[in-house]
């Protein structure tokens, strides 16, 4: 064997080996989007989406609000968008809700999909995964905003149960997305009164989709147990499962209860009486 052939074949063993090196270090490509995730979902799960949560999960609005009655499916489609959305386009998402085991309900929603999607893990643990081209998912404690999501940066945000959010926390969460040119925010969750950052965005805030999902659309609950839920809730029933937000419902200043007190008077006189529901759903 001649210098010159033990240098050539010595020369591509290194070329070789750092080529290997190279690839191994390098991060891989986030896979091509889906054109449709609801699509991808319904492939993934066998499941068959509503017409709205359809509508959510193909939406390419910036700023969503989701106002939903009870075990209506909220959670289920923003956990599809999040899980495509880290998967499919590396996007990093973060969860806030109420409380961290809040968060998690949603998170663990995530995880699964991705699971069932076959996605590999380059870090899973309670409240953070990362996949290897760099989408991730975060659940944070909306209890606690100094721990909350000060000082991250997210592509992606997910306010859930926004009704019963502290404002505070919905305040120091909105920054983690002042970076990023194609953002999303979604706030979703059941009324809770005529108060608080998602009743004033619900009602009057600029700028947002709005989407409603009443519990007696919900082809899963039967009108059965919507009945027995309308008669042990009373006023409140219209707020949980129907989406209105009402106006302490049940007390002193509550029109329906007005009604009652002064033989339906009220209701013609109290300025705004009946008018609220019927503005937050005209959208």
């Amino acid at each position: 064997m001649t210098l010159a052939t033990q240098s050539s074949r010595l020369r591509s063993r290194v070329e070789a080996a750092l080529a290997a090196v190279l690839d191994r270090d390098a991060v891989p490509s986030p896979p091509a989007p889906e054109l449709d995730p609801a699509a991808w979902y319904e492939g993934l799960t066998g499941r068959s989406l509503d017409p709205w949560q359809r509508a959510v999960l193909t939406s390419s609005g910036q700023r969503l609000l989701l106002v939903c009655g009870r075990q209506s499916g909220k959670t289920e489609v923003v956990a599809a968008r999040a899980a495509h959305g880290a998967l499919r386009r590396g996007r990093r998402v973060g969860i806030l809700s109420p409380t961290y085991r809040q968060s998690l309900i949603v998170y663990r929603r995530v995880r699964r999909l991705l699971v069932l999607a076959g996605a590999g893990m380059a870090r899973d643990t309670a409240g953070l995964l990362e996949l290897p081209h760099g989408g991730a998912v975060l659940a944070f404690p909306g209890d606690d905003p100094d721990r909350a999501v000060r000082g991250e940066t997210l592509q992606d945000l997910i306010v859930d149960e926004a009704g019963i959010v502290r404002d505070d926390v919905i305040t120091a969460a909105a920054p983690t997305l002042a970076t990023v040119a194609d953002h999303t925010e979604v706030h979703l969750g059941t009324p809770k009164g005529q108060r608080g950052t998602f009743w004033k965005e619900w009602s009057a805030g600029e700028g947002w989709e709005r989407h409603t999902a009443r519990s007696d659309q919900c082809p899963r609950i039967s009108a059965q147990y919507l009945e027995r839920m309308r008669v042990r809730l009373g006023p409140l029933y219209r707020q949980e499962f129907l989406c209105e937000f009402l106006a302490a419902p049940g007390g002193v200043l509550d029109p329906e209860r007005l009604d009652e007190l002064f033989g339906g008077a009220a209701g013609a006189s109290w300025p705004g009486a009946g008018e609220v529901a019927e503005g937050a759903q005209a959208w």
